[in-house]
Parts: C-alpha cells; structure tokens; sequence
C-alpha cells in the first residue's frame, strides 16, 4: 500500500540506521506512532476507504432505488414515443368545402349542386357529411328537377322500375314523388365525373353506398333538400 508521507517524516527515517540491528521487530512503527498517535491509523483507513470507492460506484448506482426508478421512467417514455410515431392518422372528415352550410339554420339541411355534382349534408351551420355524386342525364332528358322538397319516405332493399329500368337499391329516400336519393350498385362512371350530361342518372340523385347508408340513418322523414344548378 502506498502512502503519502510529510517531508519531516521522510526526514527522520532518512538519518535512522535501517540496516541496525539493534531495532527491535516493530520499532520503527512504535516510533512513527508515537510521533503522530491517531493520524497513524487514520491514514491507512482512509486509503482503504478510497480504493474501495473507485473500485464500486457503478455496482452501488445499479442497487439505488432512485437509479432504478430513473431507468424505468425512461423506458416508459421511450415506449410512450413509440406509439405515438406509429400511431395511425386521424381522418377528420369528408369533403372540404363547408361554405354552404354557413348560412344554413335549419336543424337539417341536405344541398345539391348540379355543377359541382356534390352534396352536402349540414346540421345548422356545421358540415356533417359530403361526398360526389351523380345526377340527372339532362342531355337526353332526364334532368334532376331544381327547388326546395322535404324527405318524404325511408325506404330499404327495393327495386326502383321505370320505362326500360328495374334497378335494385339498398337505400331509397324519395325527396319529389319518383325523384329521390339512392345507392347505384350498377353504376361505372366515377362519381362527379362531366359524363352525367349524358350518361347520369334518370332524374334521381346517386350517391356513393357508403354515403348513402350514412345518410339513410343521418336524416330523418321531413328533412329539407334543396336542388340547385
């Protein structure tokens, strides 16, 4: 073990006679504990405490509770990220266009346009739904009437039969005697596409299935629609 010792000590061990034999076995100490009395023993204690400090602290961190603590909120927060990143994004709505139902006061209000071959579905001034949609084929006749109706009837799985037609529908909602909202399980063109002038419907309104189901459950008998150009 390697100690430090003050220049006075140095000193005096200097001008001893180490090699004399007269010195009794432990002489040496007695003197150098007679001389510093406790300082003697209190200096090989604290190299000893010293060593054992360097030589332990990770293993004394590794048992601290609060290291442990620390180590575990970490991980938690880490796995917290994680999650959040692969969190799926969230879909906030369909269609982007709330203007129309700004101005509306009604408890439920449907709106069609026939050039922007759209729909919007508005409860007083929020925009609950919107979608395409496919209208009247006003080139051969069969043009989507203009104005304002009510809903006047709900009804499911029916067939819809006209001159040279007999089409089945999952969702029917007459707003104008044979005029009305429903599905088109038949229909190729995508919805608002240009091609209606020619190749929409025979009057009604097509929607999409799923808006169609939507609105189905959304808007009860007696609520207002309005067709405009």
């Amino acid at each position: 073990m390697l100690l430090a010792c003050e220049p006075d000590v140095v000193s005096d061990w200097g001008q001893a006679d180490f090699a004399h034999r007269a010195v009794p076995r432990g002489g040496r100490w007695r003197r150098f504990v007679h001389r510093y009395g406790w300082r003697a023993y209190a200096l090989p204690l604290l190299s000893a405490v010293t060593v054992a400090a360097i030589l332990h602290p990770a293993a004394d961190d590794r048992h601290d509770p609060a290291h442990a603590a620390a180590s575990t909120q970490s991980a938690g927060q880490s796995s917290s990220l994680v999650g959040l990143r692969a969190a799926a994004p969230i879909q906030i709505g369909l269609g982007t266009d709330s203007t129309p139902c700004t101005a509306n006061a009604l408890p439920q209000f449907i709106l069609v346009s026939i050039t922007d071959q759209r729909v919007w579905m508005c409860q007083q001034h929020t925009q609950m739904y919107s979608t395409l949609v496919t209208t009247g084929a006003v080139n051969v006749g069969d043009g989507t009437p203009l104005g304002t109706w009510q809903i006047q009837d709900k009804q499911t799985n029916r067939y819809l039969v006209g001159p040279g037609y007999r089409d089945f529908v999952h969702y029917w909602m007459p707003f104008n005697g044979d005029f009305g909202f429903h599905d088109a399980p038949w229909q190729t063109m995508a919805y608002g596409a240009p091609g209606y002038t020619d190749n929409g419907s025979h009057g009604c309104v097509h929607l999409p299935a799923a808006a169609m189901a939507w609105l189905y459950n959304w808007a009860p008998t007696g609520t207002t629609v309005t067709i405009q150009a």
